[in-house]
């Protein structure tokens, strides 16, 4: 008489197992994530073009370190990233990415 019992995984409640603490990402978050998105690639992209055929696209010239063309770049390297800001659940997944989120409001308030 071999008893071997196997002793269930303790299973936490559905309410608890998925509270992870965290704020839920709100829809509007997502959307204007794709607006700067959408806007980041047309903006970066004419400021990389216009800088590297040599040309002064802007109210002024900017110093040499900080070209338009860096500054488009960064606009076009944000874009893909901004465009998967949808899938995150939660604010914590997608905090880094929402940082040009808020330079873009902060410089369309202004």
């Amino acid at each position: 008489m071999s008893h071997t019992s196997e002793v269930p995984e303790p299973t936490a409640p559905a309410a608890v197992a998925d509270a992870s603490g965290g704020r839920p990402l709100t829809a509007g978050t997502a959307m204007l994530a794709t607006v700067v998105a959408v806007i980041s690639l047309t903006v970066g992209g004419v400021l990389t073009l216009v800088n590297l055929t040599g040309h002064v696209f802007g109210a002024w010239p900017s110093p040499d370190s900080l070209s338009q063309g860096l500054v488009g770049a960064a606009m076009l390297g944000t874009a893909p990233a901004l465009f998967t800001v949808h899938r995150a659940r939660l604010w914590q997944e997608a905090r880094t990415l929402l940082y040009p989120l808020a330079v873009v409001l902060v410089a369309c308030s202004g």
